[in-house]
């Protein structure tokens, strides 16, 4: 096993040198001891040692791999654990509580965030965010509200949702929040596709054992549904609507 690079020394393979046979997938190793900080490496495999010096491996190349001790410095950095994060919240509704490592949101008084996070294409990876103070029972959207809407439901838990921004949400208008609210709490509200997938619909439910009567309606920032109603569920019953045509 040889090396093209100064300061890359003490080359092993499953802690052996120029082992002769191995029988597992191999682990590689290497000490670097040359000046400067080494930011990735590429390792290749080849029947002769001509292939290697043209880097034309005919057994394996394993691309660049970036360092992870650099990588973990990047992250820190732009994902806010080490200071101010590599990217901007621009806030319409709602606020931001938090920036370490993930981004934390709390509603406003519309039950949702609305508002444009940039910089977003230039972290190395996915954003992880959490909308605060949701409740567990009530369907939550994300929605990308640019020319052509894209709504995705999110997992709720312990009164948080949960969602991933990608680079295809740089500097978009997103909407996250209850698409559609009840004055009463304990009600369930489901909001799903329909089996054709033309349509959102909605369950109206009541998990209690006494009677309610309720205003159930959408909210107004939430794209392409508009809908308002007041209810009347026996108790254990539930009731479906149909909310509108998919628009996105």
């Amino acid at each position: 096993m040889k090396n093209n690079m100064h300061g890359i020394t003490h080359l092993k393979i499953e802690y052996a040198v120029n082992p002769l046979g191995i029988d597992v997938i191999p682990r590689f190793s290497w000490s670097h001891d040359g000046t400067g900080e080494q930011s990735a490496y590429r390792i290749l495999a080849a029947s002769n040692a001509e292939l290697l010096r043209r880097q034309q491996p005919d057994i394996w190349d394993s691309g660049r791999v970036e360092n992870p001790a650099l990588l973990a410095e990047t992250i820190r950095a732009d994902y806010g654990v080490t200071g101010a994060p590599g990217y901007q919240v621009e806030v319409r509704q709602g606020k931001v509580v938090g920036q370490e490592y993930r981004l934390e949101l709390e509603p406003s008084i519309y039950d949702c965030f609305l508002g444009t996070v940039k910089g977003l294409d230039k972290l190395p990876g996915n954003l992880g965010c959490a909308l605060l103070g949701m409740n567990d029972r009530w369907t939550v959207f994300f929605q990308q509200q640019d020319a052509k809407t894209k709504t995705r439901i999110l997992p709720v838990e312990e009164k948080s949702a949960y969602c991933v921004m990608t680079a295809a949400d740089e500097g978009k208008l997103i909407f996250i929040g209850h698409p559609v609210v009840a004055d009463n709490p304990e009600l369930v509200l489901n909001v799903a596709l329909s089996k054709d997938w033309k349509s959102w619909l909605l369950e109206i439910h009541n998990p209690t054992d006494t009677e309610i009567t309720t205003n159930v309606k959408s909210l107004p920032l939430v794209a392409g549904l508009k809908f308002t109603e007041t209810i009347k569920l026996a108790p254990g019953t539930s009731q479906f609507r149909t909310l509108g045509p998919i628009n996105d």
